[in-house]
């Protein structure tokens, strides 16, 4: 179970190698590895994987350049992002939204106009 605990990279501060948090991270130095953590802010430069439990911000001016997964992101104007998105943690299923909706609205057939 993750804990309320938080945790700061400052700037200037460079990580080479992976960051796991049992908790919530904000990233304002670097990091050149992957994280892990509950929640994560980041205002600095990642290049690794991000594997988070509920949301991630990534601030003006970030750089982030991985894979992430995640239950939410928000990505603000001014980020640098080379990202994929791996999977999510979101408790809604885009294939299922997607299913439902074709399902109510399918395309009318030309018996269906005549």
């Amino acid at each position: 179970m993750a804990t309320t605990e938080k945790s700061v990279i400052p700037k200037g501060m460079i990580i080479e190698g992976d960051v796991i948090m049992d908790g919530d991270l904000d990233l304002i130095g670097e990091v050149r590895g992957n994280v892990a953590a509950t929640n994560l802010v980041v205002t600095g430069a990642i290049k690794g994987d991000l594997d988070v439990d509920q949301r991630v911000d990534i601030e003006k001016g970030a750089m982030v350049m991985g894979k992430i997964a995640a239950g939410e992101i928000n990505v603000a104007l001014g980020a640098v992002c080379e990202i994929n998105m791996e999977k999510s943690y979101a408790d809604q299923s885009a294939a299922q939204f997607f299913a439902d909706y074709l399902n109510k609205h399918k395309p009318s057939t030309a018996d269906d106009v005549f």
